[in-house]
């Protein structure tokens, strides 16, 4: 018997590294780094995830052009709200269990010699 579980996220999906985005391109940017943009540093390759720290993605491109990220999804009020996931501008990530139940028959023949 197989039995799969398949929970969908609530949110957009967030980069695995606290402080740092997911850009469109697959890399990713520290936030904190001014040198290179601070918030902006994916640029023109859009952000794709927010970091951990500010894992919820609103729905409007209100910040610089792009999805803002904070904290809460109540803070995401004046962007829209947060984002659906099905408009995620990453792909939306699954949990996924699967559970398997075995079951073997082992047969032994023992002689005896009296």
């Amino acid at each position: 018997t197989t039995t799969t579980t398949t929970t969908k996220l609530p949110y957009c999906p967030v980069s695995t590294i606290t402080d740092f985005m997911r850009c469109g391109d697959g890399t990713f940017c520290n936030t904190l780094n001014a040198a290179i943009g601070g918030w902006a540093c994916c640029g023109a390759k859009g952000r794709a995830a927010c970091p951990s720290s500010k894992p919820v993605m609103c729905a409007l491109k209100t910040c610089g052009g792009d999805f803002c990220c904070d904290l809460l999804s109540v803070n995401c009020a004046a962007a829209g709200g947060p984002l659906n996931p099905n408009n995620c501008p990453f792909p939306l990530t699954t949990t996924t269990s699967t559970t398997r139940t075995t079951t073997r028959t082992t047969t032994r023949t023992t002689t005896r010699t009296t």
